[in-house]
C-alpha cells in the first residue's frame, strides 16, 4: 500500500501540487528581493534626493507660499493692533542715497594710529574722519543731562534700548520718566504688539520742542537674561532714522556717551563716536553729546571753577546716561526668578 493513500483515499497529487505552489511561492519571493535589492542600490547611488523624480513644488512656487504666509502674519498682526488700538511710532527708512548706505562693520574698525589719534583728541571736538570742519561744527560735547536739552531746540532725545520690552525705571530710564510717563508703557506695549525690533527707532513727542528717540540697537537673551553689546549695524541705520525725522523737525539729537566699558560689555565708543559723526553730523545734524557730571563733581567745580574735573567711564551709571545699569531684559529676568522663589537681584 502507498504511503500516500490513507483510509482509502490517494493523497499523491495533493502532496505534488503543494510542492509546486510552495516552489513558486519560493521563487517568487526571491524575484521581489533581488527587484527591492536593486532599488535600495539605485537609491543610495543617487542619494536621498534621486528618489524623488521631480520636487514637490517648484521654486516659483514656494517662494509664493511663503509670500502668502508674510502677508497672513502681516494682516493677523494689523488685526490686534486695531483690537488693542494701538498706532505704531517706528520710523519708516527712506530710500538712502548711493554712497549713503550705513557702512559695512569692517568701515568702523579704526587701526592703532586712529584709535591714539581719537584718545588724545580734546573732548570738545575734533577727530574723527570725515569733513572735520563739518565735524567740528555738529558734533558736541558737553555735560549734563542728556534728558534734560536745552540748546538748539527743538530736541530729539536718544535712547539705546534692548528688545526685551522690560523698560528700566533706573539710569537714563528714570530721567526720561520725568520728560514723559509714557515712555515706558508705550515701549512695553510695542513688544506686546510685535513692533520691537532691533534696529527700530521709535519716535515719540513729548511737548512739542522735545521728541524721544527709542533706538532698538542691542538684544536680549531670554535664555541667560542679559542683552548683547550694541549692534553696530542696527545702530547706524538707526541713526539714519533719526536724521531722517530730524530735517524736517529742524532738531538737534541729544543722548548720552554710550559704549563704554561697564556692565560687563566690551568698549563700544570710538565705533559709536564714528558712527554719530559720519551719520548725523555731516548729515548737518547738531548732535550733542552729554558727559554726566556728579552732584561731587559740580561742587568741587563750584569751589574751584578754574579746574575743569574730566569725565570718567565710571560716570555712566546715573540719570544722564544709560550704561552700567542693568538692561530691561535682565530685569525682566530677575522678576522671573523672583517668582520661582531662587532670590534674583532687581
Amino acid at each position: 500500500e502507498s504511503v500516500y493513500q490513507f483510509e482509502g483515499a490517494d493523497y499523491k497529487d495533493a502532496y505534488r501540487r503543494a510542492q509546486t505552489e510552495e516552489r513558486e511561492d519560493l521563487t517568487a519571493l526571491e524575484t521581489l528581493m533581488a527587484a527591492k535589492a536593486a532599488e535600495d542600490k539605485e537609491n543610495e547611488d543617487l542619494g536621498v534626493a534621486g528618489r524623488l523624480r521631480r520636487p514637490l513644488i517648484s521654486e516659483e512656487e514656494r517662494e509664493e507660499m511663503d509670500h502668502q504666509e508674510q502677508a497672513r502674519k502681516e494682516q493677523r498682526k494689523l488685526d490686534k493692533w486695531r483690537k488693542k488700538n494701538y498706532t505704531s511710532l517706528s520710523i519708516t527708512l527712506e530710500a538712502v542715497p548711493e554712497g549713503e548706505q550705513p557702512s559695512t562693520e569692517e568701515d568702523l574698525i579704526t587701526d592703532q594710529g586712529e584709535d591714539e589719534e581719537m584718545m588724545g583728541m580734546d573732548q570738545d571736538g575734533g577727530g574723527g574722519g570725515g569733513d572735520a570742519a563739518l565735524e567740528a561744527d555738529y558734533l558736541h560735547f558737553v555735560r549734563g543731562n542728556a534728558a534734560k536739552p536745552t540748546e538748539r531746540m527743538p530736541a530729539i532725545v536718544l535712547h539705546v534700548l534692548d528688545n526685551s520690552g522690560s523698560w528700566n525705571n533706573r539710569g537714563f530710564g528714570r530721567a526720561l520718566n520725568e520728560l514723559s510717563e509714557e515712555l515706558g508703557p508705550h515701549y512695553e506695549l510695542a513688544k506686546e504688539m510685535g513692533d520691537l525690533r532691533v534696529g527700530d527707532v521709535h519716535l515719540l513727542d513729548v511737548d512739542g520742542d522735545i521728541h524721544v528717540a527709542l533706538a532698538i540697537c542691542q538684544k536680549y537673551s531670554e535664555s541667560s537674561g542679559t542683552r548683547s553689546p550694541i549692534d553696530l549695524s542696527a545702530f547706524r541705520t538707526g541713526l539714519l532714522k533719526v536724521a531722517q525725522a530730524a530735517r524736517p523737525l529742524g532738531a538737534s539729537v541729544h543722548l548720552p556717551r554710550i559704549g563704554t566699558s561697564t556692565d560687563g560689555q566690551p568698549d563700544q565708543w570710538y565705533a559709536v563716536e564714528r558712527c554719530l559723526r559720519r551719520y548725523l553730523a555731516q548729515r548737518k545734524v547738531h548732535t550733542h553729546v552729554y558727559y554726566f557730571q556728579r552732584q561731587q563733581q559740580q561742587q568741587q567745580q563750584a569751589a574751584n571753577p578754574r579746574k575743569r574735573p574730566l569725565p570718567t567711564n565710571g560716570d555712566s551709571d546715573h540719570d544722564g546716561n544709560g550704561d552700567g545699569d542693568e538692561s530691561g531684559g535682565q530685569r525682566a529676568a530677575a522678576a522671573k526668578r523672583e517668582k520661582k522663589g531662587d532670590g534674583g537681584v532687581g
